[in-house]
């Protein structure tokens, strides 16, 4: 899950002013050899997008430097100055103490790269490789399942749901061990998004305890204490609040329209990373469930039309979709009290919520059920 650090993680930068400091130690080291030439943007993550703070012309040999040091301890990130901040972006947990080295090995800024000198961002390097990894094994059954002929997929189905359920269960043992290891870390903001606030409350406490005493100020934290701090108004066995927005047309259409069906409330955006990992499977159940009485409703909590636009068109995402690009301020996020994306809420055909956050199998394996 996207929590509310990485949800504002992949924001496109608030200004496009380029700064640029030179004589002084570097602060940040690094080499990016595939993007030789191109302009690289040190830039810190806020709630409502990101701040240049220094910027280098990456040499022939790979090699950069970023002279203006991080400030206090907060999310920060690396992208090339001519690839809008969508996917791409490489995020750093530091502050203004630390000397990093940055080495990418990749083709892209957040592929294949390593760090040095900075224990919080090289944690949360290991906790994207664990996600992206669980990722990827999603895609590759798939990549399987579709190649199946159609009378032999019910069993691969069964079977590659249980592999999936196993190694999302593993990850959410590392996220939990990583918690209780570290919970005055920032990296555990984003790790407890994955894990099922139902079941797991006491770890989203412990977040909220840790880091509201270890980062009292930061805009992240409090926006998770406070989230913490109010009681839902939305649960299981609730009708779930009407929602009525624009689509991308502009038509103002209603979460009611669609009663007489099960509806998967999506909230997601194109800027959010795991949204993104998430929307294959999404699609997946969509198009096996959606002659069965099954649609989804999409939220979008962009700020830019054309970039959810085109997250549709990329993603392939055929079913319903709204939103009033408030970002945050979503009238529909606040009403279902979302913090953290994606977000998910399943109604039942009577406008009733019967289960939250279904992701990768789960959520087959609960159409499947009502979907009988």
């Amino acid at each position: 899950m996207n929590t509310l650090l990485i949800a504002a993680l992949a924001l496109f930068s608030c200004g496009n002013s380029e700064v640029t400091s030179k004589g002084r130690d570097p602060f940040l080291k690094g080499n990016f050899k595939a993007a030789a030439g191109k302009t690289i943007l040190f830039e810190k993550v806020i709630p409502n997008g990101a701040t240049v703070i220094d910027s280098a012309v990456i040499a022939e040999t790979g090699a950069f430097s970023i002279h203006k040091k991080a400030q206090e301890m907060n999310y920060y990130r690396l992208r090339l100055k001519d690839i809008s901040a969508g996917q791409d972006v490489l995020f750093l947990l530091t502050d203004s103490t630390e000397k990093i080295e940055v080495n990418i090995a990749g083709n892209k800024v957040n592929e294949n790269y390593s760090v040095k000198g900075s224990k919080e961002s090289e944690r949360l390097r290991v906790l994207v490789n664990l996600i992206d990894g669980l990722q990827k094994s999603g895609d590759s059954l798939n990549a399987i399942f579709v190649a199946t002929p159609v009378e032999q997929r019910p069993a691969l189905s069964t079977s590659f749901n249980q592999i999936m359920s196993d190694k999302n269960a593993a990850l959410n043992v590392t996220i939990k061990k990583m918690i209780d290891e570290n919970p005055k870390s920032l990296v555990a903001l984003e790790g407890v998004g994955r894990l099922d606030k139902a079941t797991d409350r006491a770890y989203y406490k412990k977040v909220a305890d840790n880091l509201g005493q270890a980062h009292p100020n930061n805009p992240f934290v409090k926006n998770y204490v406070n989230m913490m701090a109010a009681p839902g108004p939305v649960a299981i066995g609730e009708l779930a609040p009407e929602i009525e927005l624009p689509d991308t047309e502009g038509k103002v259409v209603k979460l009611s329209d669609y009663r007489g069906k099960y509806v998967l409330i999506d909230f997601w955006a194109s800027w959010c990373r795991p949204c993104r990992m998430e929307n294959p499977n999404v699609v997946n159940a969509y198009n096996k469930f959606k002659d069965k009485g099954f649609t989804v409703f999409g939220v979008s909590l962009d700020k830019d039309k054309a970039a959810w636009v085109n997250a549709i068109a990329q993603d392939k995402l055929t079913w319903p979709h709204v939103s009033d690009l408030q970002f945050w301020q979503s009238a529909a996020a606040r009403i279902y009290s979302v913090t953290s994306i994606p977000k998910s809420f399943l109604i039942d055909k009577e406008g009733r919520i019967i289960a939250m956050d279904l992701r990768g199998p789960a959520l087959e394996a609960k159409l499947s059920e009502v979907l009988k």
